[in-house]
């Protein structure tokens, strides 16, 4: 069964959101999936070695129906999830940086043409200082 799909069923089945699947949430699990209540929840835990008063994981219920070879665990999910988010906020920082440097270089390039141009003037200033006292 694919990964996303278990996931999915279930996160719809905890309905107290604790990460676990009691017996009431182990049998909507089954019926989400299968359309009829899964087996035996109390041979299940024991099984699994699981404690009946918490429930079901996520990572026992993919134990149970097995992962396809290119299926992955909430982990790996989870890791590859952090490193996109990593990604997109260093793209952020290295946009962020690309247009201060952007600024920064126009500044510069301004400041050059206004220094450029005071140069400038005051060279013709000169100039014509010297033809006029010729």
């Amino acid at each position: 069964m694919e990964i996303r799909a278990l996931k999915k069923a279930f996160d719809a089945s905890d309905f107290d959101q604790d990460g676990y699947l009691n017996m009431y949430e182990f049998d909507h699990l089954g019926k989400l999936l299968f359309g009829k209540n899964l087996m035996n929840y109390q041979q299940t835990c024991s099984f699994l070695n699981s404690n009946q008063i918490y429930g079901l994981t996520f990572e026992d219920i993919c134990s149970i129906f097995g992962k396809e070879s290119g299926d992955k665990t909430t982990q790996q999910m989870e890791m590859e999830k952090k490193a996109e988010e990593e990604e997109e906020e260093k793209e952020k920082k290295d946009k962020k940086q690309k247009k201060k440097e952007k600024k920064r270089k126009k500044k510069e390039k301004k400041g050059i043409k206004k220094k450029t141009t005071a140069k400038m003037r005051k060279k013709q200033t000169n100039q014509a200082k010297r033809t006029r006292a010729k």
